[in-house]
């Protein structure tokens, strides 16, 4: 269980949206202190739900995971992906968090598609996403 909220928490940080919006830019530190806020914060409301729906003892069924995925995860990854996309990152970080972004969005497309894979833990649907979103900083965000 733990693989799948991480990997639906991976997902939330990673499928972030295109950054662009105003002309002030982020410094580098603002980007990746408030990007990382967004990411973590997503990932708390994410493991309370999830502590709460998976508090029987045993392995969750697929469609308990699904159905957790679908009603929980799915929309505060929605809503986490909103926020980042909100962010203006530096020049410097651009074209990597626009790309983690797109990555992003297409996982979780993924995922909407069919939340069930979510219960498979071989699959890991939000990889590059999270390969990317490091890359551009943060790091809260592929955890």
């Amino acid at each position: 269980m733990r693989t799948v909220l991480v990997t639906l928490t991976m997902v939330a940080a990673a499928t972030g949206t295109a950054a662009c919006g105003g002309n002030d830019r982020l410094t580098r530190e603002e980007f990746v202190t408030k990007g990382n806020a967004i990411c973590a914060s997503t990932s708390r409301r994410i493991d309370a739900a999830a502590k709460k729906a998976f508090a029987t003892s045993g392995t969750p069924t697929t469609d308990v995971i699904a159905a957790f995925a679908k009603d929980t995860a799915i929309p505060e990854i929605q809503k986490e992906l909103k926020a980042l996309a909100d962010l203006t990152p530096p020049r410097e970080t651009e074209a990597t968090f626009d790309a983690a972004l797109k990555e992003a969005r297409g996982a979780l497309a993924k995922v909407e598609a069919n939340p069930k894979d979510l219960a498979d833990d071989s699959s890991d649907t939000f990889a590059k996403a999270d390969e990317l979103i490091k890359a551009a900083g943060l790091k809260a965000c592929a955890e």
